[in-house]
């Protein structure tokens, strides 16, 4: 019988127990949070890319899929970004 194990690795937690693979978006608990503020004079395409990048990693993780968005955009709303484009993907 195999035991119960999980792993981290980049941003998923992958959970194994009682022969199922679970997985959810993962922060380490030394993570700060800061991103690339959404007023800043960092390129358009650079900020829309980090969103639409964050946001197909967390749609890539089965469960738990709306806890993970809602974290990411309470993370990107204390980093300057407004509520109306975190609706819906940041596109051209």
């Amino acid at each position: 019988m195999e035991k119960d194990t999980t792993t981290e690795f980049l941003d998923i937690r992958i959970r194994k127990k009682e022969g199922k693979i679970y997985t959810e978006w993962y922060r380490k608990t030394c993570a700060s949070g800061n991103y690339c503020h959404g007023r800043s004079d960092v390129d358009y395409s650079t900020k829309r890319n980090f969103i639409n990048d964050m946001e197909e990693r967390i749609a890539q993780v089965k469960r738990e899929k709306e806890k993970a968005e809602e974290r990411s955009h309470e993370q990107l709303r204390k980093n300057g970004y407004d509520k109306r484009r975190l609706k819906f993907r940041m596109r051209d």
